[in-house]
């Protein structure tokens, strides 16, 4: 018997990603908190400097803005292919929260985007190989 999309429950893949996301959330604004307990500020230019403060933290920043550039492209073709709302939301929450909160949840809801389409449409037919 063939649950109804609504009743479905959550795949292992859905909650890894929901899972995930929270750990991004706690573990990157952890550092925020304590960044901002210190008397620095997310609006100045001190940010700035201290994100390239050493070749180590300006390794880890370029490559988290490629990845968020990157993020962003596939956030809004997925979107659009999915016919999924939302896809400024993700990039503003990889901005504002983190993208390591943004990106899982963006995965999660994607995850189980496809299941639900994969439900309604039904079992793929069965492809015979010619000889």
């Amino acid at each position: 018997m063939q649950q109804s999309p609504q009743k479905q429950s959550l795949s292992l893949a859905t909650v890894l990603y929901g899972l995930l996301a929270i750990a991004g959330a706690i573990g990157t604004w952890s550092y925020n908190l304590r960044y901002i307990k210190q008397g620095h500020s997310f609006f100045s230019a001190s940010l700035f400097s201290d994100l390239f403060a050493n070749p180590a933290s300006s390794s880890f920043t370029v490559d988290l803005l490629v990845v968020t550039l990157m993020f962003a492209v596939f956030v809004i073709c997925e979107c659009r292919r999915l016919h999924m709302k939302g896809a400024v939301l993700y990039l503003i929450a990889a901005v504002l929260i983190a993208l390591a909160f943004s990106f899982p949840l963006f995965l999660a809801l994607r995850q189980r985007t496809l299941e639900r389409q994969s439900v309604l449409k039904g079992p793929a037919p069965i492809q015979r190989r010619r000889p």
